[in-house]
């Protein structure tokens, strides 16, 4: 301290003031700089912000925007399109309770309940035609017939524990050519009102009579991805295990019955999955899960599509649901390539 006062004594005047002054002014322009700072700073800030804003806005919804993968998958079907005919028998009952059931599978014979009533069954020869066509870029499926109906004498039966609205099973007590009397036909109801999933799994008892319809003990899945490259299927095995696992949540899905066909379903849908399982006593099912939400249904192993609307039903599951259930067949399955000459032979063992 005494150093500093000894050299401001000796310091001249002149200098003294002339610091000061100089002291004075940087002082007013640090001053007038912080309000520059003050004032300026908030906006500049605000307007980069909103540039970022508006940037990360413009990425932010470039990448959520939908992608369309409707031409995707339509290249894709009609990759798999091969035009083919085939002759197939179809049955139908035309008059009283249950007219317009259509034919099924055969029935556990331990599942037949009491008899309700004798009907009448058309049956007939159609033959079936599976084409692409080239106006409409669709593959269709049309029918006509084949020979004369015939008129077949029937017993109409219950199944335990399946409400005669939904399904019954016939007993044929006419043998024709395509026809026996050997076994118990199960006959659904198209009409059926599922209005949910759910609806549908406990009019068909399904909890207790579902199994994935296996191959040599494991489960063939496959699963479909659509992308702009193009589409990538692969197919998956699982094990005892992991076939139960798929059946469960399966089963624990529910949601509304949906009108919704490809086209509108298609076009937001990444992936698709697909399996096959048997409702005992009721029939095979082909089911189809879309990764934007859908579940879909399709009795398989018959050709009622072709004659009654109604054995395809779709479901609005939500887009977790589906997901999770994409994601439980692709981490619990194995890839699987079929070895050249591979003969596979298909069974059905009920879900553990």
């Amino acid at each position: 301290m005494k150093l500093w006062e000894n050299a401001m004594n000796e310091t001249s005047p002149d200098l003294i003031a002339g610091a000061m002054e100089y002291e004075k002014e940087a002082a007013q322009r640090a001053e007038k700089q912080r309000r520059l700072m003050k004032r300026w700073i908030p906006a500049a800030a605000c307007l980069l912000l909103g540039l970022l804003l508006i940037g990360g806005g413009i990425l932010f919804l470039k990448k959520r925007e939908p992608q369309d993968y409707g031409a995707v998958w339509a290249a894709a079907q009609t990759g798999l399109v091969q035009e083919t005919l085939w002759v197939s028998y179809h049955t139908e009952i035309p008059d009283g309770s249950f007219a317009g059931y259509q034919s099924s599978r055969v029935c556990d014979d331990a599942l037949v309940g009491e008899k309700l009533e004798d009907v009448n069954v058309q049956g007939a020869w159609y033959r079936i035609a599976y084409e692409f066509r080239t106006d409409s870029g669709k593959a269709e499926l049309s029918k006509a017939p084949e020979s004369d109906p015939e008129t077949l004498r029937a017993e109409v039966y219950a199944i335990r524990g399946v409400a005669p609205e939904t399904a019954v099973c016939l007993k044929y007590l006419d043998k024709s050519e395509a026809v026996s009397t050997e076994h118990y036909i199960t006959f659904l109801n198209p009409s059926a009102d599922f209005s949910s999933l759910a609806a549908l799994f406990d009019a068909a008892q399904a909890p207790e009579r579902t199994g994935l319809i296996r191959q040599e003990g494991i489960t063939s899945l496959m699963v479909e991805t659509a992308s702009a490259k193009g589409m990538e299927r692969t197919s998956y095995f699982t094990d005892e295990a992991a076939a139960g696992a798929i059946v469960s949540t399966l089963l624990a899905c529910d949601g509304r019955a949906s009108t919704a066909g490809e086209e509108a379903i298609l076009p937001s849908c990444e992936k698709r999955a697909s399996f096959r399982i048997e409702i005992t006593g009721i029939g095979n099912w082909e089911v189809t899960v879309y990764s934007n939400g859908y579940l879909q249904l399709e009795l398989s192993g018959t050709d009622s599509n072709l004659f009654a609307d109604g054995l395809s039903r779709v479901f609005e599951i939500g887009s977790a649901s589906a997901e999770g259930l994409i994601r439980l067949m692709e981490q619990s399955g194995t890839t699987y390539a079929p070895k050249e000459g591979e003969t596979i032979t298909w069974h059905t063992e009920a879900a553990k």
